[in-house]
Formats: structure tokens, sequence, C-alpha cells
């Protein structure tokens, strides 16, 4: 249900970023499903070096078949982080918000974890 980053934690089920904050509801709610014994995935490793790219080097980084799996995606959520990120001039690895869209890429199935890692490294 929820993943750790170098930011925070992700909540998988829509790529949300839930700050550390005892205030925030998603907080609460992360630490009591902490409380019931449960353990959040690992967070991915980190990229070797973090390039800033184009948008368009970004874009050459995945198969021609994960594009079109991607842009046609009907889930809001990826078609945010299409726009979000693909529209940017630079895609930036170390950008909280491009590790989640990632990740939530991953989550619904469009790529694996290996390509994930394979495309921001």
């Amino acid at each position: 249900m929820y993943k750790l980053t170098k930011n925070g934690v992700i909540r998988l089920s829509d790529g949300a970023l839930i700050p550390e904050n005892s205030e925030n509801a998603d907080w609460i709610t992360y630490q009591a499903w902490l409380s019931e014994g449960n353990a959040p995935d690992e967070a991915d490793p980190e990229p070797a070096i973090n390039i800033p790219l184009t948008s368009y080097e970004f874009l050459k980084r995945f198969t021609r078949a994960e594009r079109i799996a991607i842009r046609s995606s009907i889930d809001v959520y990826v078609m945010d982080f299409v726009s979000l990120t693909w529209a940017a001039q630079i895609v930036d690895f170390s950008d909280v918000d491009t590790l989640a869209g990632m990740a939530y890429l991953v989550t619904t199935g469009l790529l694996t974890e290996a390509r994930k890692i394979e495309i921001l490294s």
C-alpha cells in the first residue's frame, strides 16, 4: 500500500506523497497502518547519475509500446504524469513528482520495476 522514498512515503494506490506531519490525515492513516504490523515497500535505488534530460530525451527512453500504453491509459493520475512530466522542458530524476509518477506507472502495470530503474538510470 505504501512505498518509502528519500522524501517521504508514497501511497501506491494514487501515487500521493505523504509528508511526515502529525496533523496530516494521510500521515495518521499511514502510522495506524504501520502499527498494525504492516511494512512499506523499500525505496527504489537512486539513479547512479542525476542528469536532467529534455522531455524529448526522456521520452526516447520509453519503448514505442510503453509510450502507446501510457498515452492510452484513462487513469487520471497517469494522464497527469504524462501532461506534467512529458510536457516539461527539463525532466529532473531527483524531482519527487517524477519519481512518484514513475512509481505509479509500475503500480498500474504500465511499466515493470526493472524498466523503471532502466529508464531512470
